[in-house]
């Protein structure tokens, strides 16, 4: 109910940027691009520690905007463009995942929603090992066959920045339809559906339990294997009030109910979900 709840006010704030654009339209394409372009944005974000918690974080953070022929750092991540034609392009992309600090094992730690910060626990790994930041990089193949779809094939390799641990590999292909099209050039409304799949490595790191972390809580030895994380659906909104000013909203829900590392003791929900809401501009 909650996701139709934001798609709903998603729609009605589409149709009141719709309707001033009737009085104020603004030919994006009019205006030529310089050919390096620095701008910063603000955003508020909510997702759960990992994917299966049922702690979050909240964040609200500034964040660098760069654009230059073959370099993005953008809202969703930095870009590099290693080829592009009419048909579809190549990236190389980069984006992170947040620490996870354990919480005191024999202590409940508090439930619900927390802001992130140095102290911050999660009850469920508590006596198990701190997760670190992990950045995946990769290649990421894009085709829009059509006007309406849009299709991402992306292949990441995780790091453990403070560990220098290997995480293995992420495949994460992704269907996009696009609604808003004809006579909305200032609106960009997509719905997305993915899966997400991952090495035994990446879903050791993050749901397996070793023998040594045997406690009250994980009681037994677990080592998932390779295979689908989570299936992933959602949407995407942004509006531009100009070339370079723009807000934007992201929602994802995430469904572990065919996951190979659901019976991880680790997995507190097997439906949880994300948002981002940022306002971005260019100088």
């Amino acid at each position: 109910m909650r996701f139709f709840a934001i798609f709903k006010i998603v729609v009605l704030l589409s149709l009141i940027c719709i309707a001033d654009d009737q009085n104020q339209t603004i030919n994006l394409e009019e205006k030529e691009k310089s050919p390096i372009k620095y701008g910063a944005g603000v955003a508020y974000v909510s997702l759960p520690h990992y994917i299966g918690s049922d702690q979050t974080h909240r964040i609200i953070f500034p964040y660098p905007k760069i654009e230059t022929k073959h370099f993005i750092l953008e809202d969703d991540g930095s870009i590099l463009r290693l080829f592009q034609n009419e048909t579809y392009k190549i990236d190389m992309t980069a984006s992170g995942r947040l620490p996870v600090y354990p919480g005191e094992e024999g202590k409940e730690e508090e439930k619900g929603v927390e802001f992130i910060k140095p102290s911050e626990k999660n009850r469920l790994r508590a006596g198990l090992n701190e997760l670190s930041v992990v950045m995946l990089v990769g290649v990421e193949f894009i085709s829009d066959p059509n006007e309406y779809i849009n299709i991402e094939i992306p292949f990441y390799k995780g790091r453990a920045i403070g560990e220098s641990t290997d995480v293995g590999y992420v495949f994460s292909p992704k269907l996009e339809f696009k609604l808003l099209k004809d006579g909305y050039k200032n609106h960009k409304l997509n719905i997305h559906i993915n899966h997400m799949y991952a090495t035994q490595e990446y879903n050791r790191y993050y749901y397996g339990i070793e023998k040594r972390y045997i406690n009250s809580i994980h009681t037994k030895e677990y080592l998932p294997v390779g295979g689908l994380v989570y299936q992933r659906y959602g949407f995407s909104y942004e509006y531009k009030f100009s070339l370079e000013k723009k807000l934007g909203l992201y929602f994802s829900k995430y469904d572990m109910s065919n996951s190979v590392v659901k019976e991880s003791t680790l997995i507190a929900n097997e439906i949880s979900s994300s948002m981002i809401l940022f306002y971005s501009m260019f100088f």
